[in-house]
């Protein structure tokens, strides 16, 4: 009966929302089983070109392999076009087709980060620099050649939208209740209390709704001169999406490296097979906990 107990707690099988990926881990191994989907060419809308998939031998773009993304490459006779246009097209062909389409428009894609542009003038490949870039609403007009990967059903995370990202978790005033636990302006570090079904950083389909972009959004809200481009949070430290917990944030460059240092350390001595952070407690040292609820 132990054994059997034993082998119960040891085997979990997961699969995803998303059809195209499921994996079980055993024990302390993870194995990953993958569906083979075919990389689609692309899109031949009224405005693209019906070639193969120009991002086949990209590395890191096997998200834009799936279901859930559109390829475009401008055809000659339809340049100059505006990437909000552009994007609104292959929506409203999608519609045309009674293929699934998302209830976001053009802007409010390129908002979350879900358009990515590759100039006709960039090499296709990676090892040579040509990688696409992430768009937003002051992105140049399309030209002949030029790439767009359109993310037309990006990942959302509205539990980013449940809780005011400028206040203490102390502060009860407000609808929203703060993230903040504590903050040190002068030595560039916040720790916050990261809520569940938020990630840390963003998605490849997604650059809004998460801890350090909310961040940055409130902070810049908090002083009307500001820019939340050039408001500095970096997260050094990271949870899994679905965890809940105390997250360090850094607000300054220096605190952002001494923090990584704490964490380069901490995984050598784990490598070298001193584990115990009481023995580095002078020089500093990082300790985590996990609680399962």
């Amino acid at each position: 009966m132990l054994s059997r107990l034993w082998v119960g707690l040891m085997f979990t099988t997961t699969v995803l929302a998303r059809p195209t990926t499921a994996w079980a881990t055993f024990g302390w191994r993870r194995i990953v089983v993958r569906r083979q989907v075919p990389i689609p060419a692309v899109t031949p809308t009224c405005f693209s070109s019906a070639i193969a998939n120009p991002t086949d031998e990209w590395k890191g773009s096997s998200h834009s392999s799936s279901g859930f993304v559109d390829h475009i490459l401008l055809d000659a006779d339809q340049a100059p076009l505006s990437v909000t246009d552009a994007v609104q097209r292959i929506l409203t062909d999608r519609k045309k087709q009674n293929l699934a389409v998302t209830e976001l428009n053009a802007t409010e894609l390129l908002h979350l980060g879900s358009v990515w542009f590759l100039p006709a003038s960039a090499p296709r490949d990676p090892a040579l620099g040509g990688r696409p870039v992430r768009l937003d609403q002051t992105a140049p007009a399309l030209q002949a050649g030029d790439y767009l990967r359109v993310h037309h059903h990006p990942r959302r995370f509205p539990h980013a939208h449940r809780y005011d990202w400028s206040k203490s978790i102390h502060d009860t005033s407000g609808d929203k209740p703060g993230v903040i636990v504590a903050e040190d302006t002068d030595k560039g570090w916040l720790v916050i209390r990261k809520p569940s079904m938020v990630p840390v950083h963003m998605t490849v389909d997604n650059c809004r709704e998460n801890v350090a972009d909310c961040l940055k959004q409130a902070r810049a809200w908090q002083s009307p001169t500001a820019d939340a481009r050039d408001v500095y949070i970096t997260t050094p430290q990271r949870l899994d999406q679905n965890t809940s917990g105390l997250v360090v944030v850094a607000t300054l460059k220096p605190f952002a490296a001494y923090f990584a240092s704490l964490l380069r350390s901490k995984t050598a001595r784990q490598l070298s097979g001193d584990g115990d952070d009481r023995n580095h407690e002078s020089l500093g040292s990082v300790h985590k906990l996990y609680r399962c609820l």
